[in-house]
């Protein structure tokens, strides 16, 4: 069974769907019984004479006064409105309602994806590693040829120590010699 409105925005929404054409009191009656309102005629005619003005008294409605069965009435522009806000904070639920669940979703998604990262980690990390003889055989020159570079670099700086040195004691020599 489908939700029934609120009797004031079931009375806006007939108002709006009779936009631009008068209407009876009477018709609204008639409409909310045939969708099973069950309501106090007074806070009807109150809600009626808030929301509607009459076209033979475009000021306005006395909310206290009689309604006439024969005027005719059009739906206000505060009632409109109200109708159009509330039509927005329904939408505006909705979509919140569905931007909720997304955002579950994508927490979920996390939390899995998450779980599957740490695992297959973790697996990686217990798990042998093996290296095939052409791996290594790949890796031997580049490794010698840093060794070589490396060591060449280690004599070259032991031999320009060894070369500071010698001067040093070549020199210290020759003031001996000379004295």
């Amino acid at each position: 069974m489908n939700k029934k409105d609120d009797l004031y925005i079931a009375v806006l929404k007939f108002g709006k769907s009779k936009l631009g054409t008068p209407l009876l009191f009477s018709e609204l009656e008639s409409h909310l019984n045939k969708l099973g309102y069950d309501y106090q005629e007074f806070a009807l005619r109150q809600l009626f004479a808030a929301k509607f003005i009459s076209s033979e008294y475009p000021s306005g409605n006395d909310p206290n006064g009689p309604i006439s069965q024969e005027h005719h009435f059009y739906l206000e522009t505060h009632g409109y409105f109200d109708l159009l806000e509330h039509e927005e904070l329904k939408s505006a639920r909705k979509s919140s309602l569905i931007a909720t669940w997304f955002a579950f979703g994508a927490i979920v998604v996390s939390i899995i994806s998450t779980v599957y990262s740490i695992y297959y980690t973790n697996k990686q990390l217990n798990s042998a590693v093996s290296i095939e003889r052409s791996q290594i055989e790949e890796l031997n020159p580049m490794l010698l040829e840093s060794t070589i570079i490396e060591s060449t670099g280690n004599i070259q700086n032991e031999l320009n120590s060894l070369n500071s040195k010698l001067t040093i004691k070549l020199d210290t020599l020759i003031d001996e010699l000379k004295k």
